[in-house]
């Protein structure tokens, strides 16, 4: 609301009398084709729906789980409500996290929201902010613990998911902060802290001091497997000022990860994989650049041509429907290059290893380089002798021909590239005249005129050392 003389803007909607503990999940989880049970709550009065009631508060609705009394939190921030208390109790995966930032005293007054669910999909993520009272006067020694524990069912494994982005550390007013609210301290990943309201609070969207940026949780999981979130904040030591957390409503998003396009050489083969292990209650689908792939039902597909690949699974229970792609481009490799060797007195001496995998731009963990003397011997597979590939005797105007093959799958790639061999009748040049200080004690002559010598060829490029040799010599 705005006159000429200030203008408040809108703040959230805490509303915790419609939303039953199942609703709230349901708002979570829609459109993540994830199935959910076993819904518990610590109580309605702390985990709570909210909107942004058209305010800039950057989540436009979700669910809030707050240390507290969640309506607490609407409205503009105005300094009251700041502290409340339902419960004392305490929770043993938060004392953990506490306990890991070198906290020692209990947590009280959590607040949960705990489901059992089912993915369908290898990786699931949502979006949320922490928020809290305790930024500027409090954020310098403790805090209060929030987590976003994920049980794999499975194998009992749990892992907190509420972290500093590219970091295990958890996030607290203490890890995420902006000195110029607090000068007691140092600021600590300031870009992820977003808006201080206690200096502004006409244009506040929350009645509470500070939050972070809007961030996200994210983890790996095997489809059709069952998992456990717990969803759970609390108090440090007391129950004054009060942390919450907000998790946008709809972004408990399951994606179909087929992993990244790859580079596939012709004559081999690789095998996209989804990961189902459970294929009776589901239809799999596969589309090669759009169309539909004929009589192929498996969870995998084995691709051996380019293209992009399209996987559909249709939950039979629900209907829901996921989709991923991935393309499929042929692998590049670079042309070998030519090589050069002096005529000499005797048979000359190639090196073959010239054209390795850097110079082809292979990866020398998937791909061995076999080297043939010729189309025959490369068609009846008669490679040259490891022995010679360094050494290789040739008196020129030979084609030395190169094989790659997968060494996972051993199978050997289409392409062949080739290389000539070539003897260079060097017609010395002349080199020039030049001075040197007679305070130097040592002079580099071969660096300075090696290539007039040479006709300004690279003598890496071929073995003419002892033809370079004795044209110093000469010199001398």
């Amino acid at each position: 609301m705005c006159n000429i003389y200030i203008c408040n803007s809108q703040g959230i909607i805490v509303d915790d009398s419609v939303f039953s503990s199942e609703l709230l999940v349901d708002l979570l989880l829609t459109n993540s084709c994830a199935t959910s049970s076993n819904i518990n709550i610590s109580s309605n009065e702390s985990v709570a729906y909210f909107n942004s009631n058209d305010s800039s508060f950057p989540i436009d609705e979700g669910i809030i789980i707050r240390s507290g009394i969640a309506r607490n939190s609407q409205g503009n921030y105005t300094g009251n409500n700041l502290s409340s208390q339902i419960n004392t109790n305490s929770d043993i995966d938060l004392e953990g996290v506490s306990n890991q930032t070198g906290q020692s005293v209990n947590i009280t007054d959590t607040a949960f929201l705990e489901f059992d669910f089912i993915p369908y999909s290898s990786n699931f993520s949502f979006d949320f902010l922490f928020a809290s009272n305790e930024y500027g006067q409090w954020q310098c020694g403790f805090s209060d613990v929030f987590a976003f524990i994920l049980t794999d069912l499975t194998t009992g494994i749990k892992t907190n998911l509420g972290v500093i982005p590219n970091n295990n550390s958890p996030i607290s007013v203490k890890n995420i902060r902006d000195n110029q609210y607090n000068l007691s301290c140092n600021s600590v990943n300031k870009n992820l802290f977003s808006t201080y309201n206690v200096n502004n609070p006409s244009n506040s969207s929350l009645n509470m001091k500070g939050h972070t940026v809007v961030l996200s949780a994210a983890a790996e999981v095997i489809p059709t497997n069952e998992y456990r979130i717990k969803l759970v904040i609390g108090d440090y030591n007391d129950s004054d000022f009060d942390s919450a957390v907000f998790i946008k409503a709809g972004s408990f998003d399951t994606q179909l990860d087929l992993g990244e396009n790859e580079e596939l050489c012709l004559g081999d083969q690789m095998i996209i994989n989804s990961n189902y292990t459970n294929t009776s209650d589901f239809i799999f689908e596969w589309k090669k650049n759009g169309v539909l792939i004929e009589n192929e039902t498996n969870p995998y597909y084995t691709v051996s041509e380019v293209g992009t690949y399209e996987l559909s699974i249709i939950n039979l229970n629900n209907g829901c429907l996921l989709t991923g792609q991935k393309t499929i481009t042929e692998l590049q490799v670079n042309e070998p290059e030519s090589l050069f060797e002096c005529e000499s007195e005797t048979i000359p001496k190639f090196n073959l290893l010239v054209n390795n995998h850097s110079i082809l731009g292979l990866d020398p963990d998937k791909y061995d380089i076999i080297y043939y003397n010729s189309l025959e011997n490369l068609n009846d597979n008669l490679p040259i002798d490891s022995s010679l590939l360094s050494s290789y005797p040739s008196l020129g105007e030979e084609i030395i021909y190169i094989n790659y093959i997968n060494i996972e799958t051993g199978n050997t790639c289409f392409n062949v590239l080739n290389f000539e061999l070539k003897i260079t009748n060097l017609n010395p040049g002349t080199a020039e005249d030049f001075t040197a200080c007679e305070s130097d004690l040592s002079v580099d002559i071969i660096s300075q005129v090696s290539g007039q010598i040479l006709n300004n060829l690279n003598p890496p490029d071929f073995s003419c050392l002892t033809f370079l040799q004795k044209q110093m010599r000469k010199i001398m």
